[in-house]
């Protein structure tokens, strides 16, 4: 947990929307065009190797050296959201996808600023991070917030690795805050993708360093968390609900065709429009839409 703490402060400078991999793609033949010379650290056109070329030696060969990035985790997210005292409670549940090829060390929710949020996770450590800056990665035009992370149990004692969330198994994680739900974003990791050697070359490590940029290698997934204040208004959440439903639409989660996307699409849209009614009656067909459902009913009609 500590290791992962550091690295991200470290890395916050980088938590950009990459949105091409953070080094050249590795020639099919193994030469390196003279344009690239300089370059020592490349990926495999799948983005799922990283190649190191060492500088040449005194003979003008160049070492080469392949490491697997450990990202190959498919993750689902789901969440339940209820009403609790003068907040809303957050249960989430991580499954790490039988069809993963890697463990879950990490977990992250972006989140909105909240002095009162509490946080648990059984076994696995962590909690809110207010000191850090987290783009909410796939939604276009959302604000920033910051991380609630949490990170596996070392269950050999502190100073062993952790252990990761085995593909085909699941954790349950809570938020209770005051903020309302809205679309975020939640990001399933282990860390690390993959060793940097201190045995490196310094020119090495500085090119190696971006392929750990959190917001590339992590896999990130749209899902509902505290996002909005008692204040903000019904027009300007349904305009990000709308936001957040095109997002979930182009990526291939949302069906364009859905009864219940189309009704709730025009729901909003009439909120956005000024009218001050809130139906938001579409009967949803999938878990996703039911988690949507549910957020707007909490965020919009039962709020209040």
């Amino acid at each position: 947990m500590k290791r992962k703490l550091l690295c991200m402060a470290a890395l916050l400078s980088l938590r950009t929307f990459a949105q091409h991999p953070p080094a050249p793609i590795w020639p099919a033949d193994g030469k390196i065009p003279e344009s690239l010379k300089s370059r020592y650290v490349f990926l495999t056109p799948d983005l799922g190797t990283v190649v190191i070329a060492f500088p040449p030696d005194e003979n003008g060969n160049r070492k080469i050296e392949r490491l697997v990035i450990h990202n190959r985790i498919r993750p689902t997210v789901t969440v339940d959201i209820k009403r609790k005292g003068a907040g809303y409670r957050y249960d989430y549940v991580l499954l790490n996808n039988k069809e993963s090829q890697d463990g879950v060390t990490g977990f992250d929710i972006v989140v909105s600023p909240d002095p009162q949020m509490q946080t648990g996770a059984g076994t696995w450590l962590g909690g809110p991070m207010p000191h850090t800056v987290a783009k909410r990665t796939g939604l276009t035009g959302s604000p920033t917030g910051y991380w609630v992370t949490w990170s596996s149990p070392s269950l050999g004692g502190p100073s062993s690795p952790q252990t990761p969330l085995p593909p085909g198994s699941a954790v349950r994680f809570v938020i209770q805050s005051s903020k309302r739900p809205g679309f975020t974003t939640a990001s399933a990791d282990q860390f690390p993708p993959f060793e940097i050697s201190s045995d490196w070359p310094e020119q090495v490590i500085r090119q190696a360093n971006p392929l750990q940029d959190l917001d590339w290698v992590d896999r990130h997934v749209i899902t509902l968390g505290p996002r909005y204040r008692s204040e903000d208004s019904a027009p300007q959440i349904a305009a990000d609900y709308l936001a957040g439903i095109k997002d979930l639409i182009q990526v291939g989660r949302l069906d364009p065709h859905s009864a219940f996307v189309r009704r709730t699409i025009d729901d909003l849209n009439a909120l956005v429009g000024g009218q001050t009614e809130i139906r938001l009656n579409a009967v949803p067909s999938s878990r996703l839409e039911r988690e949507i459902q549910q957020g707007l009913e909490l965020c919009l009609k039962n709020s209040r």
